[in-house]
C-alpha cells in the first residue's frame, strides 16, 4: 500500500470516529425525550347541550418541560455542525482517490516499467481505498446518523407543537377566565342597581 493510500485510510478512519462520537450525542439527545416528556391522563365531566346527558370523556395530554426541552436543543445544536461536517466529507474521498490516481500515473516515468508499475500500483491503491472509505461512511451517515438526525427533528417538531398548543390553551383559558369574571361584575353592578 503506498503512503498516499495510508492517508487515505487515516482519514477515513478519523471521519468514521467523528461520525462515532456525533451518534454518540445524538443517541443522548434522543434519550433525554424520555424525560423532557411527560404523558397525563385525565377525566372530565361534560353536558351534552341538546339533551343533556352527563357523560365522562377520558383525555390524554402530552406537555413537555420547557427548560430541560430547551437544554436538549442546545445539546442538539451543539452536535449537528458536527454532523454536518462529517456527513459532507465523505465526498471527499472518491475525490481524493481520483488525486492519488492522477498523482500516481504522473509519477510512473515511461521510460522505466519499473517505475510505471508502481505508479499504476499506486494509482489503483488510491482509487481502491477512496471507493472503499466513501461507499462505508455513506452508509453509516445514511443508515444511522441521517436516521437518527431525522427523529430528534421530529421529535422537536412534535414538542414545539405541543407546547404552542399548550400555550395557546392557556391564553384561551385566561381570556375565558377574564371574560368570566367581567361578566361576574357586571351582573353583581346590575343585581345592585
Amino acid at each position: 500500500m503506498s503512503v498516499y493510500g495510508w492517508v487515505i485510510f487515516g482519514l477515513g478512519m478519523a471521519d468514521f470516529m467523528l461520525m462515532i462520537a456525533v451518534l454518540a450525542g445524538l443517541r443522548k439527545v434522543v434519550n433525554e425525550f424520555r424525560y423532557i416528556r411527560r404523558e397525563t391522563d385525565y377525566q372530565y365531566r361534560e353536558r351534552i347541550e341538546a339533551k343533556g346527558d352527563l357523560v365522562t370523556t377520558a383525555h390524554s395530554e402530552v406537555r413537555y418541560n420547557r427548560d430541560k426541552l430547551e437544554a436538549n436543543r442546545d445539546d442538539y445544536y451543539g452536535i449537528y455542525p458536527w454532523y454536518v461536517f462529517a456527513s459532507q466529507s465523505v465526498a471527499l474521498f472518491p475525490l481524493l482517490g481520483i488525486l492519488g490516481t492522477v498523482w500516481g500515473l504522473a509519477s510512473g516515468n515511461l521510460a522505466d516499467v519499473a517505475t510505471l508499475v508502481s505508479g499504476l500500483g499506486m494509482a489503483l491503491d488510491t482509487t481502491i481505498y477512496g471507493l472503499c472509505c466513501a461507499i462505508s461512511l455513506k452508509f453509516v451517515d445514511a443508515f444511522f446518523l441521517g436516521r437518527l438526525v431525522n427523529r430528534v427533528d421530529s421529535e422537536f417538531e412534535k414538542a414545539d407543537s405541543a407546547i404552542n398548543r399548550q400555550s395557546l390553551n392557556e391564553l384561551i383559558s385566561l381570556a375565558m377566565g377574564v371574560s368570566q369574571r367581567q361578566k361576574l361584575s357586571r351582573e353583581a353592578d346590575n343585581a345592585k342597581a
